[in-house]
């Protein structure tokens, strides 16, 4: 899909990204993070992908009923989610 775009000779902006943290506790918060490592890794390989936008950027602001997802990148609380913790290779 990515390379169909690129035809137009644009940048391409991925938009609106929202991965769940499921199941709720740590295991979530595990899947999340490794689920947006590896996106962000393969959406940005492509060369003509310019930017990424994650459309919420806490828990809880998500439009009502989407918040039980907890698809942001930081807590309700603005601290940090856990990172994902691996090699590079």
């Amino acid at each position: 899909m990515l390379d169909g775009y690129s035809d137009f000779k644009l940048p391409i902006h991925i938009t609106e990204i929202t991965i769940p943290a499921l199941p709720k506790g740590p295991e979530g918060l595990a899947n999340q993070a490794k689920m947006t490592r590896d996106l962000y890794r393969l959406w940005f390989s492509h060369p003509s992908v310019e930017a990424i936008t994650w459309w919420n950027v806490s828990d809880g602001t998500a439009v009502a009923g989407e918040d039980k997802w907890l698809g942001g990148l930081l807590h309700e609380d603005l601290t940090p989610k856990p990172p994902i913790r691996c090699s590079m290779s």
